[in-house]
């Protein structure tokens, strides 16, 4: 996929501050934020923020990986036309329990590519979705209901991945396929424990 002029233009400004704050030693994380800065994340959250509360359980019992957050900049990313890491990963061994973030309905539930093995469900009534990837085996499958908290999958590695975790993303309804992000949003606010 071609870059545009302003996705090329944010990647050397972004290549540009991740080389400076590399010579200064700042996390990954830190550059990921300052990253995220730098393309107008403030103004764009402001504007895209759910008038709705949104509330998405933790799918899985283990911590965030916080040196890979939303919009971390890496080649991977990069190279596939994106800004940055789309999603967030959960750092958890291969077979570890993955649950529905919302209540919503199964829209795919199988191999999808890089993905791995993918469920992905839609919140009927506000329209947002999310999507597991690199599970281990789907335990639902497409038009079943399900309810925030029920057991959809096993997380894995399958696909292209780095290793054993789980991959969520986070479409918010409405929003631009063209964001940089292929339509997904940071999902950590709205993030509860079960």
């Amino acid at each position: 996929m071609a870059r545009t002029t302003e996705q090329q233009r944010i990647i050397d400004i972004i290549n540009g501050w991740s080389g400076a704050l590399e010579k200064a030693r700042v996390s990954r994380a830190v550059r990921a934020q300052a990253a995220f800065e730098l393309h107008g994340a403030a103004s764009y959250l402001e504007s895209h923020w759910p008038t709705t509360t949104i509330r998405l359980l933790h799918p899985v019992e283990a911590p965030l990986n916080e040196n890979n957050p939303f919009g971390a900049v890496d080649d991977i990313y990069t190279n596939l036309g994106l800004l940055g890491h789309p999603g967030i990963d959960f750092l958890c061994p291969t077979g570890t329990p993955v649950l529905a973030c919302h209540d919503g309905l199964v829209e795919r539930a199988d191999w999808a590519g890089t993905a791995g093995i993918m469920v992905a469900l839609i919140h009927e009534e506000d329209n947002y979705r999310t999507r597991y990837l690199h599970l281990e085996s789907a335990l639902v499958r497409v038009g079943d209901k399900v309810t925030m908290g029920e057991f959809i999958g096993r997380s894995g590695t399958s696909g292209l991945s780095t290793g054993p975790h789980l991959h969520l993303d986070y479409y918010p309804a409405g929003e631009p396929q063209n964001n940089g992000y292929g339509g997904r949003a940071d999902p950590t606010p709205f993030l509860i424990n079960g």
